[in-house]
């Protein structure tokens, strides 16, 4: 009796003693899942931090490029007042460029009349240079035949009238 006592309080010590072995492999397994877990959490914490550290980052990034896209919007407000200023101008050029072509062709075509005008009248002018030459020709010689009557009138003709005809 006393031996089956002893059994069963060897296999109740081993039975309480596989109960704390399996105790002790769950703590330990408990212990390694809370280190996992706590690592896990340190991940996690540290990439939330991480993330944090970016979104703010991106935050001024983000400021930062409102206040670039604002600088942008004047920069762009004044250069469309340029552009239009200068498109004005460039209308207003185009403008005084057309009236001086047309200008210009008013006055080509007048300086075509003037060079023409000038021929002709340079032409006329040679005409009458001609008419005047010959006229003065035919005055010498009407003076010359005045002169050769008056003397024949008043006698002092020495010449015979064959001579006469000839002068």
């Amino acid at each position: 009796n006393r031996l089956e006592g002893l059994r069963r309080d060897l296999a109740q010590a081993k039975a309480e003693l596989q109960k704390v072995e399996s105790g002790r492999r769950l703590a330990t397994q408990r212990a390694a899942a809370t280190a996992v877990q706590e690592q896990r959490d340190v991940d996690e914490r540290s990439k939330v931090s991480l993330l944090k550290e970016q979104m703010q980052d991106l935050s001024e990034t983000q400021a930062k490029a409102k206040m670039e896209a604002h600088f942008l919007e004047g920069v762009k407000e004044e250069l469309n007042a340029e552009l239009k200023k200068l498109r004005e101008e460039m209308h207003a050029l185009a403008d005084a460029l057309a009236f001086q072509v047309e200008h210009g062709n008013l006055q080509y075509n007048t300086v075509e009349k003037l060079e023409a005008d000038l021929q002709n009248v340079e032409a006329a002018t040679e005409e009458v240079t001609l008419a005047l030459h010959e006229n003065d020709l035919l005055g010498e010689i009407l003076q010359r035949e005045y002169d050769l009557l008056n003397s024949k009138i008043d006698g002092q003709y020495q010449g015979s009238l064959k001579d006469f005809a000839t002068e």
